[in-house]
């Protein structure tokens, strides 16, 4: 099953917001959206909500010009048929953090 990019209008304001403040996430957001061939795909709205195949991975919210956030928790109501699997993302990570000592506790 191939699987498409749904980028909202109010998305993109969101992401160009980020352009002069916050390049880094700018750039971030741009990348990820070149990644549905590989399977990924993001929905918006006025945040990222970001998919393995059928998988919600996380999602990516401007919080000010500079301060963004991102969530294993999506922010509204998931694509129908979609299944949280944001752990198989998070849960690694977060180890991996731990081991390298880099965590916030």
């Amino acid at each position: 099953m191939t699987y498409k990019n749904d980028i909202k209008k109010d998305y993109i304001v969101t992401k160009e917001s980020l352009k002069e403040s916050f390049p880094e996430a700018f750039e971030f957001l741009n990348l990820i959206e070149t990644f549905s061939d590989k399977g990924f795909h993001v929905g918006t709205h006025k945040n990222l909500h970001f998919y393995f195949n059928d998988k919600f991975l996380f999602y990516f919210k401007k919080v000010s010009f500079g301060v963004i956030a991102f969530s294993s928790k999506p922010n509204g109501i998931i694509k129908d048929q979609t299944f949280n699997h944001a752990d198989n993302f998070f849960t690694p990570l977060q180890q991996q953090l731990i081991e390298l000592g880099l965590d916030s506790s």
